[in-house]
């Protein structure tokens, strides 16, 4: 039974994350940033602690040469975390201002795409001049650039299409695994009455030869008596 406790609460939980992915992906997404966020956070601040720590120790050391026989000074401040503290601001961005860098980043991929798309317009009108291009050619860049001309118009919903995606994925997850669950405790249930069945018919079977033995013994004990009986001397014959 473990087992299918088990699979029926992976079950539960793959459904309610995927209710949850497609009911409220942008809240998801923003979740997910600040959580990403918080980790570049702790980064940086664990880097700059460190580095503040180190600071106040003491800086410099003299060492011994063995080579030239002469005392040298070494200065052993720790550099300053410059990609700690980009950490930090970024953790810090990412924090306050979810939304903003998720637009700016569609943004972003929205002008790669679109720009893609053109040299790739611009690369099909070069080779018209060698020769004719076929329309299929042409398929390729429209749909890219059709892709970013929709991530440009709908930035958050666009970023939050892979989430959908995947709580539709999670759903029929859970629900496959509740029909396998069902399908085991049935299978399960079966071979169980089945067992029980065979040990039942094994022990009529049992009882039925054990019965058998006995008649057959009092079968044998009454025709040992019979032959004895007829087998004795009589009183009369004696004489």
């Amino acid at each position: 039974m473990n087992i299918i406790r088990n699979s029926i609460l992976r079950a539960l939980a793959a459904l309610i994350v995927g209710a949850l992915l497609i009911k409220y992906p942008d809240h998801t997404l923003s979740g997910l940033t600040i959580a990403i966020g918080i980790l570049f956070l702790v980064a940086g601040i664990v880097s700059l602690v460190t580095w503040l720590y180190e600071r106040r120790r003491e800086p410099v050391f003299t060492a011994y040469d063995a080579g030239t026989g002469q005392t040298k000074v070494i200065d052993s401040t720790t550099v300053f975390p410059v990609v700690g503290l980009g950490s930090l601001v970024l953790g810090a961005i990412l924090d306050l201002m979810p939304e903003t860098f998720i637009r700016l980043q569609m943004y972003l991929v929205a002008a790669l795409l679109i720009l893609a798309a053109l040299n790739l317009y611009m690369n099909l009108v070069a080779a018209r001049t060698f020769g004719r291009v076929g329309l299929g050619y042409w398929v390729l860049p429209t749909v890219i650039l059709l892709a970013g001309i929709v991530v440009l118009v709908k930035p958050m919903e666009s970023a939050a299409l892979p989430l959908i995606i995947l709580g539709w994925s999670l759903l029929l997850l859970g629900i496959t695994e509740f029909i396998c669950s069902f399908i085991y405790l049935k299978l399960k249930r079966s071979q169980e009455k089945a067992q029980a069945a065979l040990e039942e018919n094994a022990e009529e079977v049992a009882d039925e030869e054990t019965i058998s033995e006995q008649t057959i013994d009092e079968a044998d004990f009454e025709s040992t008596e019979q032959q004895n009986t007829s087998t004795a001397p009589s009183p009369l014959s004696a004489e």
